[in-house]
């Protein structure tokens, strides 16, 4: 797997550059079914382009219930952190323990309160497990699947409604891809119009 992957959507669809396309990822540690529109793509235009920078490094932080946000940190598959008190407030460690190898594990280590634990990548909020209680892990695993669907009115960082996230989404693998295109085909008016639909093109490993 290469360090990075530098993708482009491109608008070839007859859809009036209207449509707002979400990018995200699942989370299979999570039993939740939750999911964060990691990259949203707006009001962009026939043959118009948007770049997307997949990075396959990942940070990490902590908010308390105060919406006070610690620093982000490298988090990498095997990592594992607590959040634990310090003499003025709570720190977000890594301690040197080996997790699960494809997995990132917080345990909120307080000894009152909840946090959320996130995950970042390319800067952009890509997981979330919220309410952490004392005692509780969160645990992410991001395989390196993008899935990519239209979701009118859904704004980059939120979380997907279930109705969305239910609903089918176009999935690519980018193991060992370096650049691609991924393209939005179909649309139209009337008796004419056809279903949205994503492909990958261009493909460079």
């Amino acid at each position: 797997m290469t360090a990075s992957a530098q993708l482009r959507f491109v608008n070839l669809s007859d859809d009036g550059g209207i449509s707002n396309i979400v990018f995200f990822q699942k989370n299979a540690a999570s039993i939740l079914g939750s999911g964060i529109a990691w990259q949203v793509v707006r009001n962009c235009g026939y043959r118009n382009y948007c770049p997307i920078f997949y990075s396959l490094d990942t940070d990490i932080n902590m908010v308390d219930w105060n919406a006070n946000h610690s620093e982000r940190q490298a988090a990498r598959q095997g990592n594992v952190f607590h959040i634990a008190p310090k003499r003025y407030g709570k720190c977000l460690s890594i301690v040197p323990h080996d997790g699960y190898p494809t997995e990132i594990w917080v345990q909120n280590r307080l000894s009152r309160g909840a946090v959320h634990a996130n995950l970042y990548r390319s800067g952009c909020l890509v997981a979330q497990q919220r309410n952490v209680i004392p005692e509780q892990w969160a645990r992410f695993d991001l395989p390196h699947q993008l899935y990519v669907a239209v979701m009118p009115g859904v704004k980059q960082g939120e979380a997907i409604p279930p109705h969305f996230l239910s609903a089918p989404a176009t999935e690519f693998c980018l193991y060992g891809i370096v650049s691609a295109d991924i393209i939005m085909l179909g649309g139209g008016r009337g008796e004419d119009a056809v279903a949205l639909r994503f492909e990958m093109t261009n493909v460079v490993g």
